[in-house]
């Protein structure tokens, strides 16, 4: 039983070496902990960026100048769009080994290999999603992904075999394609003396989301509540997230940041870095 509840709780990246979890390792001992301990290595990086990283001219140019305030409207859709779209990704992506195991029947090796044939392709999504968001626009790119991504997950909850297979693999590509498509916007539609504080307060909101999303996840699945039923419960926050980004998100393809930030534009001599 112990050993059950720490492997429901690896998730991520470590999925895929879920197997690992199940076996006794010499001297660490129990072999959920190796994954744990494995992720130190991403220690380095930080001291790669800290000693590789340049400050960009536009934060330069401003360096002197106080912080502007920043703009409501823009902050709060946001950080809306944030908390609505976590609310069902950070529960769909934690329970999913949980279901794997508990109504598939899959054992660690298969939910590893699941993980890896549904997941991977994601990252094909993120270099077509930058590509489409940079040459025909972001807003309805970001906006139909997420919805269409939300969609197939929900699918995968609520099917089995190939096509549940086929619905996780669509999902992660789609919402591959919505990250690049969305995720600049935290730099764009604030200005650069604000903008660290502004892309601060989104991923608290994003965090607050995945949060609830969690809880509300958990407390309906210990009560006998079906994962698809879960999941398509949870789902309305991306699909309203969705609407949120046609609505209240402007355009940003094609234009420099002076031109969406007018406080970066007043005195602004130095071109982009």
């Amino acid at each position: 039983r112990r050993r059950h509840t720490r492997f429901r709780n690896v998730t991520g990246v470590q999925t895929c070496a879920l197997p690992i979890s199940e076996v006794e390792v010499p001297v660490v001992g129990a072999g959920w902990r190796v994954l744990y301990l494995a992720s130190a290595v991403w220690l380095v990086v930080p001291l790669v960026l800290h000693r590789r990283l340049r400050e960009t001219r536009r934060f330069t140019a401003h360096a002197g100048q106080s912080r502007p305030p920043l703009l409501g409207a823009r902050l709060a859709a946001q950080a809306t769009v944030a908390v609505l779209a976590n609310v069902f990704i950070a529960g769909a992506s934690v329970f999913l080994v949980n279901y794997l195991r508990d109504v598939r029947g899959y054992p660690a090796a298969r939910v590893s290999l699941f993980t890896l044939v549904t997941a991977s392709p994601a990252a094909c999504g993120l270099v077509v999603g930058g590509r489409i968001a940079d040459r025909r626009g972001r807003r309805a790119l970001g906006a139909g992904s997420l919805a269409v991504g939300t969609a197939c997950f929900v699918a995968a909850y609520r099917t089995s075999g190939a096509a549940m297979w086929a619905s996780a693999l669509a999902g992660g590509v789609a919402l591959g394609v919505a990250y690049p498509a969305t995720g600049v916007y935290r730099g764009e539609m604030f200005a650069t003396r604000g903008r660290g504080m502004a892309s601060g307060l989104v991923t608290t909101a994003s965090l607050l989301g995945g949060s609830v999303g969690l809880l509300v996840a958990g407390v309906l699945i210990d009560r006998g509540v079906a994962y698809g039923d879960v999941m398509a419960l949870l789902a309305i926050g991306p699909l309203a997230a969705s609407a949120v980004i046609l609505a209240a998100y402007p355009e940003t393809a094609h234009r420099a940041l002076e031109d969406l930030n007018p406080a970066d534009a007043a005195g602004q001599s130095a071109s982009a870095p």
